[in-house]
């Protein structure tokens, strides 16, 4: 059997920076609403390789490799 879980540090940081935004901000984000296909988001991050923290894509090797591709999708 293999499992993949998603580490509790990243569940830490989503649910730190929800709570940031609301309070800063006054803004509630619902976070099973976020677009997967944003592609001008996709070209932010994934294709500059700003993956850090992102579960399967935040070493550097992955990062290097993302930059190298220039994804424009998912």
């Amino acid at each position: 059997m293999k499992m993949d879980s998603l580490g509790l540090e990243n569940l830490t940081i989503v649910k730190r920076a929800r709570s940031n935004i609301e309070k800063n901000h006054n803004i509630q984000i619902d976070i099973r609403k976020i677009p997967m296909n944003d592609n001008d988001a996709i070209k932010e991050i994934f294709a500059k390789g700003k993956t850090k923290a992102i579960f399967q894509f935040e070493s550097q090797g992955m990062m290097n490799l993302l930059q190298r591709f220039d994804p424009q999708s998912l």
